[in-house]
This record gives structure tokens, sequence and C-alpha cells, in this order.
């Protein structure tokens, strides 16, 4: 889904092993030098279960009020739940490890020309989330970050041929069916969270670049990295500069509920 919205103390954040890091190729074989040393952390919530009712009264109050509003619109209670649940990660993110960029119940969103969030009063901090099927992701960096998750499925691909650069089109086409799925879902995340991590929505036509081959040293000062929540939740994370985490934290409803109160 494509959205520029991706801990002992509270009892609600699990250090998750099993999530894999693995690193796509670089852009660049040597990091570049900053005088700013950059920092970034990946987060993420499992949603599949509805939240206990007080508990959703709750999170919604702290809800940003734009997208308080748009809650009751979702036809779906998934949806709805997903959106809340994104803003709240993002909140809990923030309480616990970007305090002194400010307190999660004070956040004060706004957005860009493109239509890309950012938070007021927090220069020099960037976030950027996601959300699809059983979660949602959140990525919070000092350098322009995007992140994106989808839930694979089977489908036909045909109708993504538009969508995709002939070098990525040329290795769909050469794995296996099952191969190719997978596959498509890697590249179509880390496809999106590049354009998110720039910033300038979909005015970066998808088919105008590539994330495979020697397409990705087009891409420079921009490096991807790919992780797996789980079988069906392949999740990419793009930003400036080579400074990504090993894991995904993960939290649940409650552990943020419980830090957020």
């Amino acid at each position: 889904m494509f959205e520029f919205i991706t801990s002992s103390r509270i009892g609600g954040r699990i250090p998750l092993a099993a999530v894999s890091g693995l690193k796509v190729e670089e852009l660049q074989r040597e990091e570049p030098a900053s005088s700013v040393e950059q920092h970034m952390r990946i987060y993420a919530v499992n949603v599949s279960h509805p939240l206990d009712s007080t508990l959703q009264q709750r999170l919604t109050a702290l809800c940003s009020s734009r997208r308080r509003e748009r809650l009751p619109r979702f036809y779906h209670q998934e949806d709805a739940r997903r959106s809340l649940m994104a803003e709240m990660l993002l909140r809990a993110a923030i309480r616990a490890d970007w305090s002194q960029c400010g307190q999660g119940s004070e956040l004060q969103f706004a957005e860009n020309g493109y239509g890309k969030p950012y938070l007021e009063g927090m220069e020099g901090l960037h976030y950027n989330l996601s959300h699809s099927g059983l979660w949602c992701v959140c990525a919070v960096s000092t350098v322009p970050v995007g992140i994106d998750v989808e839930q694979i499925h089977q489908q036909e691909l045909d109708w993504v041929e538009q969508y995709l650069s002939a070098e990525e089109k040329a290795e769909l086409r050469s794995g296996t069916e099952g191969e190719r799925i997978r596959r498509f879902y890697e590249i179509w995340t880390m496809k999106e969270s590049y354009v998110k991590a720039v910033g300038t929505g979909l005015s970066l036509g998808l088919n105008t670049f590539s994330v495979v081959g020697e397409g990705l040293t087009q891409l420079a000062p921009y490096h991807m990295k790919r992780y797996n929540l789980d079988a069906l939740h392949p999740v990419a994370v793009c930003a400036e500069g080579l400074h990504f985490p090993a894991t995904i934290q993960i939290y649940t409803a409650e552990g943020i509920g419980n830090l957020l109160a």
C-alpha cells in the first residue's frame, strides 16, 4: 500500500531475532563522508487482531485530528485499524527512542508540496509509514527515509509491466512462476521505498528508474535494505546513506498503549 505515511520497560517491544536483514546491493561501495552522525530505527506492530474497545478509544483520542476524522470513513475495520496503528506506532517510537526531539502526544504533522508528511518543529528528524496485510511499519531517521511493506498474494503480473524498468521486467521473466511473485513484491517495495524517500510522490514515474542490477547505481546517494517480517510480508527501506539497523523493533498494540498512557 502506498502511503506517505512502513521495550522491556513497557513490556510491549519484542526483540525479533527471526526478522532477517537481507542487505541488497549498495549504490556506493564506500560510505559517503559526513560530518553529521546518522541514525535510523525501524519499527513494526502486528495488527491481525481487533483492538480491545477501551484501548481503541484511548488510541483514537490520541490520533491527529486529520486521521481521526478519516477513520470512520473506512469501509473495512481492518483498514481503519491499520491507519490508526500506523500513527500510534510512530508516536510510540518517538516517545521511546527519540524523546530528545519531542513527545509522541505533541506531534504536529505537516506535508510538503508532494504530500510527504513531516513533523513540524523537529528539524533533522524524518519518518515514513506503511501498512499492508497484518503489519504496520515505521522508519525514523536523521536522514530522508522511505519504507514500504506489502502482503504477498498470488496474482497475474501483466498489469505491472507499465510500472517496471526494462531491467526489472527481464529479471521477473527469468524466474519460475513462484519466484516471480516473491521477486515482484521485493522489487515493488524497493521502488515505493525509493519514491517515498525522495519525497516527490508519484510525479517520479515508477518505470523511470530501476532497483535491480546496474540501475541501482543511478539512485545514489540513496541506498536500500530489505527485511522480512514473516513469509508473506517483505519490507524495503530506502535512505540517504548506509546506516540501516540490523533488525526491526516489534511492538504489540498493548505495549504501544502502555507507552502512550
